[in-house]
């Protein structure tokens, strides 16, 4: 029972109040990952994401495809032209990628994260129909588009408490 949450192997239906204890191990994991980083890594990596998420923009667009979430973070929402939805997903399941399907809407939702690497952007583009190697080009067009809308930006600073800047990577 190493590194599990506490009480896992408690049966649902016998449970009652073990569902909150569970959120420690998360808490805990949450607060190591900030400690780890530090404010200038945990921006540094939700740079790095954003780019990735505008790329995946910019790339779809580019052969028609809309993205539906003008401002956007880490997920995009996609309306796909001539490619349904369900053959766009066995298509990136066959590449060992999985993606949300809206069946009211007609949609897809792709979400990336620092541990999405270049090859599942490529995959996920090219499942759309874009004809590659154009990672170059859509990269630079990402970097242009670059800039974190100002909503979205913090306006304060965060992670100020000295633990934050003692122990980094």
């Amino acid at each position: 029972m190493a590194l599990q949450t506490r009480e896992q192997h408690i049966k649902k239906e016998r449970a009652t109040s073990n569902i909150c204890t569970s959120q420690a191990l998360l808490a805990n994991v949450a607060a190591f990952y900030a400690i780890y980083h530090g404010s200038e890594g945990l921006k540094e990596i939700a740079s790095e994401v954003h780019i990735k998420a505008k790329i995946l923009s910019v790339g779809l667009e580019s052969v028609g495809h809309t993205v539906v979430n003008g401002t956007f973070f880490d997920t995009i929402t996609v309306n796909l032209k001539g490619i349904t939805p369900e053959d766009y997903v066995a298509c990136c399941v066959e590449k060992g990628i999985n993606i949300f399907v809206d069946y009211s809407h007609s949609t897809v939702s792709i979400s990336v994260d620092e541990a999405t690497t270049e090859g599942h952007v490529l995959s996920l583009l090219e499942a759309a129909g874009l004809q590659l190697p154009v990672i170059g080009v859509l990269s630079k067009l990402a970097e242009q588009k670059r800039a974190m809308p100002l909503q979205m930006l913090r306006k304060h600073v965060f992670l100020g408490h000295s633990i934050f800047q003692k122990v980094q990577k």
